[in-house]
């Protein structure tokens, strides 16, 4: 559901009420979704397409002129939103994709975990990420995420 309100310049906004129990709502101006706090003060201005609900470590996805990016629950982006799509993994880590390439970045902190680029990161199994460069596999040990972990992509195949 949903009712209106008017912020405090008196522009009116709709409040889509949330299922989860955060404080601020949902906001929605011009089919551009935002965050305000209970007190009426706009945490994200209704700039983004989406705006997802707020997920493993306290960031929600969002949308805007149709690349992904994340914020936080104070409306800061803390992934901008540059990125084609992402995928969640395990371990509070986003695989994220940009221009053929795939990044993969802390959820909690929005930082590049490794300096290494790849073509595609997925979970294989386990603490296991299974990850891709120019047609070879390898794996990388997602709890732990540093360059020692990383087998180099040498594998034509995994599994």
């Amino acid at each position: 559901g949903y009712y209106t309100i008017e912020d405090k310049e008196g522009k009116p906004l709709i409040v889509l009420r949330t299922k989860d129990d955060t404080p601020y709502y949902r906001i929605s101006y011009n089919s551009r979704y935002g965050l305000m706090d209970f007190e009426g003060n706009v945490l994200a201005p209704c700039k983004y397409e989406k705006i997802g609900a707020f997920a493993d470590g306290n960031l929600a996805h969002v949308i805007l002129n149709d690349k992904v990016g994340y914020i936080d629950s104070n409306g800061k982006e803390v992934i901008p939103p540059i990125y084609d799509y992402s995928r969640t993994l395990p371990g509070n880590r986003y695989a994220l994709y940009k221009d053929g390439l795939c990044y993969l970045v802390d959820n909690r902190t929005g930082k590049q975990v490794t300096s290494q680029v790849y073509n595609k990161i997925e979970q294989y199994r386990d603490n296991l990420l299974k990850v891709s460069l120019d047609g070879k596999y390898g794996t990388r040990t997602e709890i732990l995420c540093s360059s020692q972990s990383m087998m180099k992509c040498m594998y034509m195949t995994i599994g």
